[in-house]
């Protein structure tokens, strides 16, 4: 598809055009479940910027340490300008920049990286799975990776329901945080115990809102009467 999309505007605007720039944010790229295999955008579309960051494989989201990659087959002047202007975006942010430990470990980080046991993650994703279909939430597309469930909210507002389930000691993150309005996002970086635990708050927060929802639509079928 990417292809494509590439070719045609290739056609119509001539092979002298600026082309389409993809970047691909493959931070999760060694998290996958369900024996799901990744394979970049870049091995079948050139002109793209490939994303890494070792903050997910080391369990350190804090963590200001990764690269970004452009494949070798592309033209000199593309990389030339790659090489000139990530540096100076990173000196103008300086949030950018990895702290002394990290820079110091740069030479072993793919062997420091934590080997995640991500059949052990399948299983934790799969009782959260079961806990929260069962009690009635809905999920639309079950994780295929990462470390993280996205559950519809059963309140419009998604602060609020998050709100609701931190009085049971639940913390999850609203999706309008991350410009997804109407979700929630479970982390899966508890373990077993804590995930069977958080039942009973997921049930009763559940039942806390299906319940203000009900009043709030008596209410105003009494209004209108």
């Amino acid at each position: 598809m990417l292809l494509d999309i590439y070719d045609k505007r290739q056609e119509k605007y001539g092979h002298d055009a600026q082309p389409i720039w993809l970047i691909s944010d493959e931070a999760y790229n060694r998290i996958l479940l369900n024996n799901n295999e990744f394979i970049s955008p870049a091995t079948v579309y050139p002109y793209t910027f490939i994303c890494y960051t070792y903050a997910k494989t080391l369990l350190n989201p804090g963590i200001r340490l990764g690269y970004v990659a452009l494949l070798n087959k592309l033209p000199l002047e593309y990389r030339s300008l790659f090489r000139i202007y990530l540096p100076q975006t990173m000196g103008m942010n300086g949030f950018m920049i990895p702290d002394c430990v990290s820079q110091y470990m740069i030479q072993d980080i793919e062997t420091l990286s934590i080997s995640i046991d991500m059949q052990h993650m399948q299983k934790k994703v799969n009782m959260m799975l079961d806990t929260l279909l069962s009690i009635g939430y809905k999920i639309p597309v079950k994780p295929q990776g990462t470390f993280y469930v996205l559950v519809v909210s059963p309140l419009e507002d998604d602060r609020v329901f998050c709100h609701l389930l931190s009085k049971y000691n639940i913390l999850c993150l609203p999706g309008s945080v991350c410009s997804i309005p109407g979700y929630f996002r479970v982390c899966l970086t508890a373990n077993e115990d804590m995930i069977e635990k958080s039942r009973y708050g997921f049930k009763q927060a559940y039942q806390e809102a299906i319940t203000s929802l009900s009043n709030d639509r008596n209410n105003k079928n009494d209004g209108d009467l």
